[in-house]
């Protein structure tokens, strides 16, 4: 079992490989935009600066995350990590709309790509290099749940893609007469990096505002309280998440003909029950006489 300092590390290291990788891709994502001169390259430029500026702000979270609690912050510091994942959206989004504002640019005044063959050869070796990226992050996600890990992966995947777009666009606009296509493409990534910060400002907004866990994670909760032995039943069940952290509190019914030694043996078993079930988590359970 993985210790939440083991986690923290896991999750730093996963956050500093993405930011060495893509310092070293913009500097080949400069020379490719400098010698095709296109739009679908220039966007993606601006995505691997925006990674690297998100991921500094990740990990800068992540540092701040593993504070322990104190008197002002009795629940941990780990709401740091939506906070930062709203930031994280607003900045994916912003950049989607220079993308956008570049491209629609280039209909009126289309502009000739130039050398094709050393554009896709920058945006291959992207490719590669994001392949490595997300292998190394989702084998982290596995262990720590880290929603700042999620959101970098998440990124990164979809950059994946908008690789694969421009890669595409550059074979097609060897064609003079569809030099068009590329801001066309252009538009379609900025789109989709519309929606993935979408999808990330939500997940963090939610958690913000203590929305209940995902339907599927309160059926387990459920399961786990209603098969251990003992617990006739259970009322006010309330969850949240914060960060990569699950909170949990509930009131069960137990035989009032039983001890209080005998109840709190109860209780206890059903706390360790969820903990192996969602190890970064705190619970609350209250007992009530049935």
């Amino acid at each position: 079992m993985f210790t939440e300092g083991d986690n923290n590390k896991l999750n730093r290291k996963a956050i500093i490989l993405p930011i060495i990788i893509s310092a070293l891709l913009i500097i080949f994502k400069i020379y490719g935009f400098s010698q095709t001169n296109s739009v679908s390259i220039l966007a993606s430029l601006l995505d691997s600066v925006m990674d690297v500026v998100i991921s500094l702000i990740n990990i800068t979270a992540i540092i701040y995350a593993t504070k322990p609690a104190d008197d002002d912050h009795k629940f941990g510091h780990n709401a740091i990590e939506d906070i930062v994942g709203l930031i994280q959206a607003t900045f994916i989004a912003t950049s989607a709309l220079f993308i956008i504002y570049k491209a629609t640019s280039n209909f009126s005044h289309a502009q000739t790509i130039s050398n094709n063959m050393d554009g896709i050869a920058v945006m291959a070796i992207s490719t590669a290099a994001l392949f490595l990226i997300i292998a190394y992050q989702r084998i982290t996600i596995k262990k720590t749940n880290s929603i700042i890990v999620k959101s970098d992966s998440l990124h990164y995947t979809s950059d994946i893609l908008t690789n694969i777009v421009i890669i595409v666009s550059l074979i097609i606009t060897t064609n003079p007469k569809l030099r068009l296509v590329d801001p066309i493409l252009a538009l379609l990534i900025a789109s989709y990096i519309i929606y993935s910060a979408y999808e990330i400002g939500k997940k963090c907004f939610d958690n913000l505002m203590d929305k209940e866990l995902e339907d599927k994670e309160l059926k387990e909760i459920q399961q786990i309280i209603t098969s251990l032995a003992g617990v006739k039943g259970y009322h006010k069940l309330k969850t949240r998440r914060s960060g990569n952290r699950i909170f949990i509190q509930t009131h069960i019914d137990i035989d009032k003909s039983l001890s209080f030694i005998q109840a709190h043996i109860i209780t206890d078993k059903l706390e360790e029950d969820l903990l192996a079930k969602y190890q970064n988590s705190e619970i609350i359970i209250h007992s009530d006489p049935s």
